[in-house]
């Protein structure tokens, strides 16, 4: 009896190896709709004025990057002067990009501009920090009102979360433009805008995250007058508004159930709104005074 458990247990030892390497063959995607510790998925490496890529659905003409297919994609290194376009047509399917240690610029329009996709998120990689830029400086001094577009562009729903840190630089006009529903979902985000800093048609939700946008106009905006639509809504995180023009503009509702936003602006009123303001929890500071709902 003890030679046939010595033999088990034996079998046992050589086969725990095999079963480990294989376990570690198959990582969980991180950036994702997965969890895990490191980027995977389709790889693009931004080349200054070009670009080079693993993996299916991606195509480079230039310093143009278009992405076709749904699914994990990683984006990293530098691009002085083009863009990532996503257009995944009427798939329902997720595409999620993850930004590790990404910095695009482009000069004439959005560094990101989202054709068509459904379900889009960008993800900030842990401990890294990326940037997305449109125009220069130079031109966000000029206040030219022809100029339109935003360094993100996106005509679907978008989902921006971290826990990495993205700066926005919409030199041209906006810093994010969403044509449907935008949602910032967590890390760490800098937007400075010659326009309104965040512009979501349909709605704009903060839920998590730390915010911070600096702007020539409006610092949130939703514009749409379709039923349920057009509402900034303020569920969590910490932000930090310094416009020109109203901190918030809402074509229907602003709704607050929690975190802490501060508003620096001579615009009146602070918070604009089209229907109600419904507050149930946070706290909104204008130019340092706590603002009452009451």
């Amino acid at each position: 009896m003890k030679k046939v458990i010595c033999v088990v247990l034996l079998a046992f030892l050589l086969v725990l190896p095999a079963f480990s390497l294989q376990t570690e063959a198959f990582p969980v995607l991180a950036g994702s709709v997965f969890s895990a510790s490191e980027p995977e998925g389709r790889l693009i490496t931004l080349n200054g004025d070009s670009a080079s890529f693993q993996g299916s659905g991606i195509s480079v003409n230039g310093s143009e990057v278009t992405l076709t297919e749904p699914g994990e994609y990683v984006v990293t290194g530098k691009l002085n002067n083009g863009r990532i376009v996503i257009n995944t047509g009427a798939s329902d399917e997720k595409i999620s990009v993850t930004l590790d240690g990404a910095d695009l610029t482009c000069l004439d329009g959005p560094a990101i501009y989202i054709i068509q996709a459904k379900k889009a998120r960008l993800y900030m990689s842990e401990g890294t920090e990326n940037t997305i830029t449109s125009g220069t400086e130079e031109l966000m001094a000029t206040h030219d009102d022809s100029r339109s577009g935003a360094a993100v562009f996106a005509e679907d729903d978008l989902d921006i979360k971290g826990p990495g840190k993205l700066t926005v630089n919409g030199y041209l006009n906006n810093g994010i433009t969403c044509k449907d529903d935008i949602d910032l979902d967590g890390g760490t985000v800098v937007i400075n805008a010659a326009n309104n800093g965040i512009k979501g048609s349909e709605s704009v939700e903060i839920n998590d995250g730390n915010l911070t946008i600096t702007c020539g106009n409006d610092g949130l905006k939703a514009t749409s007058t379709k039923i349920g639509k057009g509402y900034v809504e303020i569920n969590g995180g910490a932000l930090s508004i310094y416009c020109e023009g109203n901190g918030i503009s809402a074509a229907s509702d602003f709704v607050m159930t929690g975190g802490n936003t501060e508003i620096y602006t001579n615009k009146q009123p602070v918070i604009k709104v089209g229907g109600s303001k419904l507050v149930q929890g946070g706290k909104v500071y204008a130019n340092g005074e706590l603002l009452s709902f009451n």
